[in-house]
């Protein structure tokens, strides 16, 4: 009996919820967390209650609801992993001839644009929900779900879309960011793996001239492994990479990389036949970037190795 008059409470908050106006989603979405947090017995099949789209709605006010304070993060993630156990799965709408209308932001896009504490482990969740990696939704940036598969860590996301022939040098409209881009700054060897197996294609810049190669040399991280991944993989698939390509600046992977202080990428790129006496734009050279940045005598003798 309990379990009915909160199923009958939820049923009308969720109502509530699709009529609220803009200011009045947050109290309702308290009340819901308040409703569903210690929930017993077998979840409801939400789209037997509402409709999909207030189920989409539902999704994005909980997210709305996150922005950095714990209690509220809290609320709204509890809320999206309710929905995931209510078995819920986002269905795409189609077009006249039966094909899956594409261009859509969903709530993973804005789960990405949110500062919350749990954002990862939302993305994470909400992959549950929109499972179908023959669509790859975008948003009116071109930022699409294998890009934020390939951003947030979602390994099995990014296997199935690539399985299912998801091309792996897709780049977001407005940026220019490839999904290799996006593995590489997030350290994950797993999908910087995949997608270099599947024919991500190492040099291919961005529009500001940034390859692969640039990009692990200024990533935050003096991570040689993957400078050799990148390396490895491009020789298996017969398409050596250009270890000394310039970004807009004229920088190479080495200045980047010698600018950054990172020992061990600038031993591996040497090692690869970089080019110590390339200048960039402002005619620096590399021992010009050493000494003006960090004056190390370490890598001062590896370039004169």
């Amino acid at each position: 009996m309990a379990s009915l008059v909160k199923l009958e409470k939820l049923t009308s908050l969720l109502e509530k919820l699709n009529w609220a106006i803009e200011e009045e989603p947050r109290g309702l979405l308290d009340q819901i967390f308040t409703l569903i947090i210690d929930w017993e017995g077998a979840y409801p099949d939400l789209q037997k209650i509402i409709r999909p789209q207030e189920i989409e709605r539902l999704l994005s006010n909980s997210i709305s609801f996150m922005a950095g304070n714990m209690s509220d993060d809290c609320k709204g993630k509890k809320i999206i992993e309710f929905v995931v156990k209510s078995g819920y799965k986002d269905e795409p709408e189609v077009d006249e001839g039966d094909k899956p209308l594409l261009r859509r932001t969903t709530p993973l896009h804005h789960a990405s644009r949110c500062f919350s504490l749990f954002r990862q482990a939302v993305i994470h969740d909400l992959f549950k929900i929109f499972d179908r990696y023959d669509t790859n939704y975008t948003d009116e940036n071109g930022l699409t779900h294998f890009h934020l598969a390939c951003e947030y860590g979602c390994d099995d996301a990014v296997r199935k879309f690539l399985e299912l022939g998801q091309n792996p040098n897709l780049l977001v409209t407005k940026t220019g960011y490839s999904p290799l881009r996006f593995a590489i700054e997030k350290r994950n060897k797993v999908i910087v793996e995949l997608l270099l197996r599947y024919g991500a294609i190492p040099n291919l810049a961005n529009k500001d001239g940034l390859n692969a190669l640039h990009i692990v040399s200024k990533s935050g991280y003096d991570d040689s492994e993957l400078v050799r991944m990148l390396f490895d993989y491009s020789e298996k698939l017969n398409q050596p990479l250009n270890v000394d390509a310039k970004d807009k600046s004229g920088n190479t992977s080495l200045h980047l990389a010698l600018a950054a202080g990172y020992s061990a990428v600038v031993k591996e790129l040497l090692r690869r036949g970089a080019n110590p006496n390339s200048t960039n734009e402002d005619g620096l050279n590399a021992l010009h970037v050493v000494c003006k940045k960090f004056n190390d005598v370490d890598i001062v003798i590896m370039l004169f190795e």
